[in-house]
């Protein structure tokens, strides 16, 4: 009676090793930039608040705020783990990142910015950044270049 192999070669083991690492490659560069989109979607929703009190502001006094002191707020509106500032700087909003993953974005150095337009009746919102930051990590509408005019925003 003839017994089977039992167990793998050493042929077998390093095809396995190395049909793992392909995937490995492809998935993990996928995976980083899904977690930096998130977390940019989530600063932008921390900034939607915000957002509404920039339109009140607006609507009250015919123009927008030129700082959070403008409208009787604090600089920081509740840092979370992704987010470290949000704050309003000539007349922008800026959303500082950090624990994204992605150092173009982490730090005070390229905030998101927020631009409100108004024409009296309506506030619309031009979203972007200062460039430095590859344009895939931002939804299609955030994708303008937004300078700022000003240091620290």
């Amino acid at each position: 009676m003839k017994h089977g192999k039992l167990g793998f070669t050493i042929l077998e083991l390093m095809l396995v090793i190395a049909i793992v690492g392909v995937l490995a490659a492809i998935a993990i560069p996928i995976y980083q930039d899904y977690r930096v989109r998130a977390n940019i979607t989530e600063a932008m929703q921390r900034a939607g608040s915000l957002k509404n009190a920039v339109a009140e502001y607006y609507f009250t006094n015919d123009e927008f705020p030129d700082a959070m002191a403008d409208m009787g707020l604090e600089d920081e509106v509740d840092p979370t783990r992704n987010v470290s500032l949000v704050h309003i700087n000539d007349r922008y909003i800026c959303i500082h990142m950090r624990n994204t993953g992605a150092p173009e974005i982490d730090g005070a150095t390229h905030p998101i910015r927020l631009q409100p337009v108004g024409d009296g009746a309506t506030v619309s919102w031009l979203c972007g950044h200062s460039g430095a930051v590859p344009d895939g990590y931002f939804a299609q509408n955030c994708r303008n270049h937004i300078e700022s005019t000003s240091a620290g925003g």
